[in-house]
């Protein structure tokens, strides 16, 4: 789950950041248009503030359970991760690793005998 987290959240920056320039460059086009005469341009802009705000108050439906869990798979896979929980993490890993050779090779050594 970590690593699809991981691969969705980077599906969804780019996603994200294609959207953003696809949508600076039309608002560009929109308001710096030399044909346009001020009063077009700033009824554009006015308009232009009315369509963010109401992208803005959206809400999402809380009903598709699918959905929210693929939101929450990548809200994860955003959180950053303490380096001193993954340096804890990596330290206990090669005291497990250590301790099962141990194990191991106590397990395949022969058994003393007695004189």
């Amino acid at each position: 789950m970590d690593v699809t987290g991981k691969i969705m959240l980077a599906s969804w920056r780019g996603a994200r950041l294609e959207v953003v320039q696809v949508v600076r460059g039309v608002v560009d086009h929109v308001l710096k248009d030399p044909e346009a005469s001020d009063v077009v341009l700033y009824n554009r802009a006015k308009g232009l503030l009315i369509t963010g705000a109401i992208f803005k108050s959206t809400i999402p439906d809380e009903s598709d359970e699918e959905r929210r869990e693929l939101e929450r798979m990548v809200a994860e896979a955003a959180l950053p991760k303490s380096k001193q929980a993954a340096t804890r993490a990596a330290k206990a890993k090669r005291e497990q690793m250590l301790q099962n050779e141990k194990e191991k090779a106590a397990a395949s050594a022969p058994p003393p005998t007695s004189n």
